[in-house]
């Protein structure tokens, strides 16, 4: 990274944050589930797109947290029997904008985007760390397609793994994968426990790119012909799964944990924004960059870019970043919690959005 410029580096937070219509635009329409209404926003994918995309700029898919045994006397149950008490309200929920800031839900597609599986599937429990990636010619007759990757939860087990969904237009999803139990389901890697999804799309080779949460807190690296098959990197013992490209740093802000990173492709690097563990504890979690010229070699900014704020929405913890460029700025979008003392998250969370500059 060039020492003459601090951008990607330095952020100015929007002074109006959290953009509280991304959940008073009233976005959920429930479709089966239990809500009618969501409590708050967390885990930010967003998509910039300088034309529009159907009159909007500015996509966002997002999931809701709810805790079920934290809902107030009286509201209504899930309708699945093995939703325990301990199921978390994770669904993959798209809102969109015209400025970055007001964001608004139309009529013309449902949230969720996907349902959960059957009891005992793979993600029959809850969708997280959703990533949506817009391609202009992996669709039928090389027409444009998204995909909607997520990671889902089995409410018994709680292994995750990763899945896909994928839409012409991207309002409506299927699932892709087996026929079956494993419904969705296309990417196993450890074993149940992959998860945090960053995928990058290259046009001029067709290549999907996709770095994934290994071990819990270590980082690994995939690359996909389809967005569908994915071969891991590893130069130790090619073909297998289990090499890390990027982990903690003893005795930095991120010393126990690097984990639900957003990567974008600009100005001939990779560029990977993480939140970081300083200590084996959900506490004060931060904001933490690397940058990358092909997606396996990482060099660290050594301190945190953006640390939990004054404000009493971010003041506990900052959560999953995700980075578009607008007209040579950064645009930062992140969750921000009130309270963040330990897992899972006993605070309430809101989307805020940073700026970066671009300098000459």
């Amino acid at each position: 990274m060039q020492s003459m410029t601090r951008f990607g580096i330095d952020f100015e937070r929007y002074e109006d944050n959290p953009l509280s219509t991304i959940v008073s635009c009233d976005p959920w329409d429930a479709r089966g589930d239990p809500l009618r209404a969501i409590p708050g926003a967390t885990h930010p994918s967003v998509l910039y797109f300088s034309q529009g995309m159907d009159g909007y700029p500015f996509w966002m898919v997002f999931t809701p947290p709810w805790k079920l045994d934290s809902l107030p006397a009286g509201a209504p149950q899930p309708p699945l029997a093995h939703m325990g008490p301990d199921w978390y309200w994770e669904r993959c929920t798209l809102v969109r904008s015209k400025d970055g800031i007001v964001w608004e839900k139309t009529d013309d597609y449902a949230n969720p985007l996907i349902a959960p599986g059957e009891a005992h599937a793979w993600d029959g429990g809850w969708h997280c760390d959703p990533d949506v990636v817009y391609t202009p010619d992996r669709g039928p007759g090389g027409r444009p397609r998204w995909f909607l990757y997520y990671c889902g939860c089995n409410p018994k087990g709680y292994g995750t793994s990763i899945g896909l969904a994928v839409s012409d237009d991207g309002l409506h999803y299927e699932k892709v994968g087996d026929n079956g139990p494993l419904k969705g389901h296309i990417f196993q890697g450890d074993g149940w426990k992959t998860r945090c999804p960053a995928v990058v799309y290259d046009p001029g080779s067709g290549v999907f790119h996709m770095w994934h949460n290994w071990r819990s807190f270590d980082i690994g690296y995939a690359t996909s012909p389809d967005g569908i098959h994915w071969t891991p990197y590893n130069p130790e013992a090619p073909g297998e799964w289990g090499h890390v490209v990027l982990r903690p740093t003893p005795g930095s802000f991120d010393a126990c944990g690097v984990t639900h990173q957003d990567v974008i492709w600009h100005d001939g690097l990779y560029w990977m924004y993480y939140y970081a563990l300083a200590v084996p504890r959900y506490v004060w979690l931060q904001i933490g960059l690397a940058t990358s010229p092909d997606g396996r070699q990482w060099t660290k900014h050594p301190e945190p870019v953006l640390t939990p704020g004054a404000h009493p929405w971010e003041a506990g913890s900052l959560y999953r970043p995700s980075p578009v460029i607008v007209d040579g700025q950064m645009y930062l979008y992140y969750c921000g919690a009130t309270s963040f003392s330990a897992y899972p998250l006993p605070g309430d969370l809101a989307i805020g959005v940073a700026f970066s500059r671009q300098t000459d």
